[in-house]
């Protein structure tokens, strides 16, 4: 815990003479992680009970399907210690450490050793819910902004719709290695600003327990942004050098401190149907579907788990981060005055286009030219990135407005404006079956109502935000 004292603020200012107000001021980073736990307690309490026999996931999906049985399986096995190299239970018999999934040498994982197996999983997830949200606030912290801004980002990451939805279908592999990739931007950024050796094992460490996490793809997917990232950031030529190098290491040395688990992966791999290449219409599936984009607003215009309608999966590419967050994403785009904000932007708006497959010429470009993207399916899943460059533009709106309060009032404007332009949608789509345009509506007449609550619920919510904005 040594590398994060550095990352906890020092007094600042007294806070009164109430102990708990004082608390909060004086340690501002301690609070946060203090609600960050509480809040994640609070919402999952009642599946964190070691006699559960509840698991954290809809009946049916994959948790049920495939995850308990191999860590059943595995860790059975483990706890007789036996290393699972072969899963006699699947046909004649299949790879299980070099599956990657199998997670065998993931330590919290360990886990299922000690505990029921459903609480175990439980608690797994809210381990790295938790995490997720903390490793956010760290690196946005570390990025200068003020507490309350870098607490709206580790919500914006926690509770998105790329990420807490892999809770529900029990995507578990999926969660925890997601969870580590703020904390290997935290690296990145800390070796940018430092240049010093404990921020390259940081991010080794930090690598390394992705890889051990057990999906291969979003390690794939960091480091590939990380890479863009990078070099889009590299300062002046004489400090191109270093921050390059540093980052190389990062990736060598946790490359190196999870070899056995890369290399039993990539000879399992070798062996699969996709090492002969798999044609772009297969690699393309659970891609983004555009109409999908206005999930960033409203998670429910095309219905929920039990009554979605919309195109792909309900959970691939779910791009949910919230109007607060998005509006001020917009307003850090308009204001703010760091050079890093047209960086996060950018690659937000580059990801989202290659998220949606072959309806643009970027998705065949990479299959072709860069390195590995052809081995992954579901390109959506690219889509926690864009929430994380999301967060980062939010934080920086926040920070605006705690710099100039009086923004708002422009800001209150803007909202309202939007606010009018959603609640007019609403009354289009409440009216239009009922004027004579259901021929025009006749595949969405049956929604219609739904998409009408969803377009009136974001123009009153706006409406509300930019009442709120005209008080302060």
């Amino acid at each position: 815990m040594r590398i994060f004292k550095d990352f906890i603020s020092r007094p600042r200012k007294e806070g009164g003479s109430n102990p708990l107000f004082s608390f909060v001021f004086l340690y501002p980073d301690s609070t946060a992680t203090g609600f960050l736990a509480v809040l994640t307690l609070g919402l999952l309490n009642r599946f964190l009970s070691p006699s559960t026999s509840q698991v954290l996931s809809r009946p049916g999906e994959d948790l049920y399907r495939q995850f308990m049985a191999w860590r059943e399986f595995g860790f059975g096995e483990l706890r007789k210690g036996h290393l699972a190299l072969w899963n006699p239970h699947l046909f004649c018999g299949a790879p299980f450490f070099g599956g990657f999934q199998s997670a065998l040498l993931y330590p919290p994982n360990w886990l299922y050793m000690a505990l029921p197996m459903a609480f175990a999983m439980n608690l797994s997830m809210a381990l790295h819910l938790f995490l997720a949200g903390w490793f956010t606030y760290l690196w946005v912290r570390k990025r200068g902004s003020h507490p309350a801004a870098a607490l709206l980002a580790a919500w914006m990451f926690m509770f998105s719709g790329s990420f807490f939805l892999r809770i529900t279908v029990g995507n578990i592999s999926n969660l925890c290695t997601m969870a580590w990739i703020p904390l290997i931007f935290l690296a990145v950024e800390g070796f940018r600003q430092e240049r010093r050796w404990r921020w390259i094992l940081l991010g080794a460490f930090a690598v390394a327990l992705q890889v051990f996490a057990g999906h291969i793809q979003y390690v794939y997917y960091t480091a590939l942004f990380l890479t863009a990232y990078v070099a889009l950031v590299l300062p002046g030529a004489r400090g191109r050098l270093t921050l390059g190098a540093g980052f190389f290491l990062m990736y060598a040395l946790g490359g190196l401190l999870s070899a056995v688990q890369l290399l039993a992966g990539w000879d399992a791999a070798a062996e699969s149907v996709r090492a002969k290449g798999l044609p772009l219409e297969v690699l393309s599936m659970m891609d983004m579907n555009p109409e999908r984009l206005c999930y960033l607003l409203m998670p429910r215009f095309f219905g929920s788990w039990n009554d979605y309608w919309g195109g792909g999966i309900y959970c691939e590419g779910h791009p949910y981060v919230g109007v607060v967050g998005f509006v001020l994403a917009l307003h850090a785009l308009k204001t703010s005055a760091r050079p890093d904000k047209k960086v996060f932007a950018g690659m937000a708006a580059f990801i989202t286009l290659l998220m949606l497959g072959l309806r643009t010429p970027l998705f065949a470009l990479f299959c072709r030219f860069v390195p590995f993207f052809s081995d992954f399916r579901a390109v959506s899943r690219l889509n926690i990135l864009v929430t994380a460059c999301l967060g980062a533009l939010a934080a920086m709106g926040l920070d605006e407005i705690l710099k100039s309060p009086g923004v708002l009032k422009g800001l209150a404007k803007a909202m309202a404006g939007g606010g009018a332009v959603f609640l007019a949608a609403a009354a289009a789509f409440f009216a239009a079956p009922r004027l004579g345009g259901a021929r025009l509506f006749h595949q969405f007449l049956p929604h219609a109502g739904g998409m009408a609550a969803s377009f009136l619920g974001c123009g009153i919510f706006l409406a509300g935000l930019s009442f709120l904005s005209l008080l302060g």
